[in-house]
């Protein structure tokens, strides 16, 4: 992996495991169209994952530290938030390790893959009109919560996005566009480090990546992650979702016409 590719290659992770565009489409796509499947080594992807994590992780400082007080105290929003996270997480996590492998063969599959990102936009599409989008995050059920953990299973396939059908699911269950963005990142923060750890730990890679390369790339990941991040939060105040929608729509498209014409 050179320095162009472990820069490429970090600042698409880090862009795209924060923002509800689909990590796991953009990494097929690009893994076959221009740097070849064997870029994305079990070690590589770990360490984007954790340094991604990390990125949210001081994107959200203030908050997270807040939840912590709250659970050192007992009382306190940051408090119930937490118990919405572990509600939202628990599930999510099960069912996407359970089918990790059922899976993993849509990745070859281009048309597949763009016909995901389809739906995906269409999942953020029916979060805008069928959410009111009316209350706080802090007023989220914890059955609204176990409906965002299930809607993130689906990223189980490559081409949907787990920030964006949590985000879908959050809306769906009445919270404003930023509270589901909020809730979004601080979901993704547990899923990217236990995946990110999972990679390292239990997988193993045919090559490891050259150090001063994974180091680019990491830190690449991180920048662009919390850049991200704080762009999501930003966006959420003032624009609607379909923005993201829009863009997955037009990348489904480009990526299935892709397969028509290379696959």
């Amino acid at each position: 992996m050179n320095v162009l590719e472990a820069f490429v290659l970090g600042a698409l992770q880090g862009l795209t495991d924060v923002l509800p565009v689909s990590a796991s489409g953009h990494r097929a796509f690009v893994g076959q169209a221009f740097f070849g499947e064997e870029s994305y080594s079990p070690d590589l992807l770990g360490a984007l994952n954790l340094a991604t994590a990390l990125a949210v992780l001081l994107a959200l400082r203030g908050e997270v530290v807040e939840i912590l007080r709250s659970l050192r105290s007992g009382r306190g929003p940051g408090r119930r938030v937490s118990l919405l996270v572990a509600a939202a997480v628990t599930p999510a996590a099960v069912i996407l390790y359970t089918f990790r492998e059922a899976a993993s063969g849509v990745y070859d599959n281009l048309f597949a893959v763009g016909v995901l990102l389809l739906v995906s936009g269409l999942l953020l599409y029916i979060g805008e009109e069928l959410g009111k989008r009316t209350r706080p995050l802090e007023s989220l059920s914890p059955p609204g919560a176990i409906l965002v953990g299930l809607l993130q299973t689906l990223a189980v396939l490559p081409g949907i996005s787990r920030p964006g059908a949590a985000i879908c699911g959050a809306m769906l269950a009445g919270i404003t566009r930023e509270g589901a963005a909020r809730f979004a990142l601080l979901l993704s923060v547990p899923l990217l480090s236990a995946t990110g750890l999972w990679r390292l730990f239990y997988l193993e890679s045919v090559e490891s990546p050259d150090a001063k390369a994974l180091i680019l790339s990491c830190l690449t990941a991180l920048v662009c992650g919390y850049a991200a991040a704080r762009l999501l939060l930003v966006l959420a105040r003032e624009f609607s979702m379909m923005i993201y929608a829009y863009y997955l729509w037009t990348a489904g498209v480009a990526v299935i016409l892709y397969a028509a014409m290379f696959g």
